[in-house]
């Protein structure tokens, strides 16, 4: 979970999304998401034989509070 945005942009490969609540998601390459702030969500590379490149960036909503949350389940 992150305190604020985060973007995603599948340089190479295909990334899995989860976003709790919403379902998953397939980005392929060059596809982009956006995850808004304060979701609980995964994103993972489910290829066994080969590697993911992506750009995740992230924007704080606020100073005072942290960018990432760790949830465990």
């Amino acid at each position: 979970m992150t305190g604020g945005q985060e973007l995603l942009h599948v340089i190479e490969g295909n990334l899995v999304v989860e976003v709790e609540g919403a379902g998953t998601t397939l980005l392929k390459t060059g596809e982009a998401g956006i995850i808004a702030a304060n979701l609980v969500h995964l994103a993972r590379n489910e290829n066994t034989s080969g590697s993911t490149k992506a750009l995740v960036v992230h924007s704080r909503a606020a100073k005072d509070k942290p960018l990432i949350v760790v949830v465990k389940k």
